[in-house]
């Protein structure tokens, strides 16, 4: 079958680390289905690096194309407008690209974002007689332009959430019940696993990591939503009540940049814990991977997530969780099995809890090996992705409706 995926959070040549959450949800149907990829890009000056993406790749095992858009600033204000432009320009591209060949007429539209992808998709699917899939990543892609959003939705044959309690929150919005389907996203366990020291190439020369060291890691973007100063004002009320031969040898770790990334650094230092936090800023996929290894304890005290991946790699990479008790993440961290439930602004909680697996390393190993063996028997995985999605394709195509 051909699959057409609407994608405007995609990687490219440029932007290498953009969701690639949606590049593995492609790859994951390469057994089954020939995908092409449509990542719209916003028309922009020379100068921007937006101008510096080609306007096709066909290097990969798929085609990714990346035809020009209106895309309208500032953003909010005109944001809603915007899916018009993506309607009319991605839809001519569509349209002229089928009759020159250069596409084959898919049998099924899947759109990665409610918008701009899927308010953008509903035209091309209406016009090309085939079944369009939508799928819903976030309470947030319900909250902006939110009247396009549920048309989009209500237009769709399928709506996939990454989390049960999103599909219960579009049922309460009013979308039938048998129209949205919850599949969870994944990782590659294969890529994310548990690491000995003398395993890592990168890790250890750069930031001089003993075996002694104990891993307290962070991985995500430095931006408000994330409240990564609720872990840092952690920090001290650990190192105050550790005893002295253990306390020399946790490190926090902070990997990940963003507009908040100076003011964290200044929070740090503020606190006097400048010498025990490690701000990496962004990292290579390599180096990423080895602090996943590596780790023993992974935080994530956000205060709004869908069902975050970085809990998917933590997981998969044998790391024991403490993350805020919202949204999706209850599906993945399950408390005093593989992890820890906080809730997102309690900071004595946050710092307790990481001073329990500092102090009970049985507990910890225990958790450790409890996420990875959680992430199979639950099928967080790619593969288990594509398998469940595959369904849902087969489901639409013609000889099954």
């Amino acid at each position: 079958m051909n699959i057409l995926f609407l994608a405007s959070n995609f990687p490219d040549p440029v932007n290498k680390t953009w969701a690639p959450w949606n590049k593995k949800a492609v790859d994951s149907v390469l057994d089954y289905a020939r995908p092409t990829v449509v990542a719209p890009r916003p028309f922009a000056p020379p100068f921007s690096k937006f101008a510096q993406i080609p306007n096709q790749e066909l290097s990969h095992e798929y085609p990714i194309y990346y035809p020009r858009f209106l895309y309208l600033i500032p953003k909010s204000l005109f944001y809603c407008l915007t899916g018009e432009s993506y309607r009319y320009f991605v839809g001519k591209f569509i349209e002229k690209s089928l009759n020159n060949g250069k596409l084959t007429k898919p049998d099924i539209v899947h759109a990665l974002h409610p918008y701009l992808d899927g308010y953008g998709g509903v035209p091309i699917a209406k016009k090309l007689d085939i079944p369009l899939v939508v799928t819903v990543h976030s309470p947030n892609n319900l909250q902006i332009c939110s009247e396009k959003v549920l048309s989009a939705l209500q237009a769709a044959d399928k709506v996939i959430t990454i989390a049960e309690f999103l599909k219960k929150d579009l049922i309460n919005i009013g979308l039938p019940e048998e129209k949205v389907e919850h599949i969870s996203l994944g990782v590659d366990p294969n890529e994310f696993k548990p690491l000995k020291l003398e395993d890592s190439k990168i890790v250890i020369q750069k930031y001089g990591i003993t075996p002694e060291d104990t891993i307290v890691l962070y991985v995500g973007q430095l931006i408000p939503r994330k409240n990564v100063k609720t872990l840092l004002r952690a920090i001290p009320i650990v190192l105050q009540k550790r005893p002295q031969e253990i306390k020399r040898n946790v490190k926090f770790v902070i990997v990940g940049g963003g507009p908040e990334e100076k003011k964290l650094q200044k929070l740090a230092l503020e606190l006097n814990i400048s010498d025990r936090v490690i701000f990496t800023g962004k990292v290579p996929f390599e180096e990423l991977k080895e602090w996943y290894g590596i780790a023993d304890i992974f935080v994530l005290p956000s205060l709004s997530e869908g069902k975050p991946v970085v809990i998917y790699e933590a997981m998969s990479s044998e790391c024991a969780i403490i993350a805020s008790n919202i949204n999706g993440i209850p599906e993945q961290v399950f408390d005093n099995v593989n992890g820890f439930l906080i809730s997102p602004n309690d900071t004595q909680d946050l710092a307790t809890k990481i001073l329990y697996l500092l102090e009970n390393p049985q507990e910890l190993e225990r958790m450790k090996k409890e996420s990875r063996q959680s992430l199979f028997r639950l099928g967080y995985t790619w593969e288990s992705y594509g398998q469940n999605i595959k369904q849902i394709y087969n489901s639409l195509m013609p000889q099954n409706i």
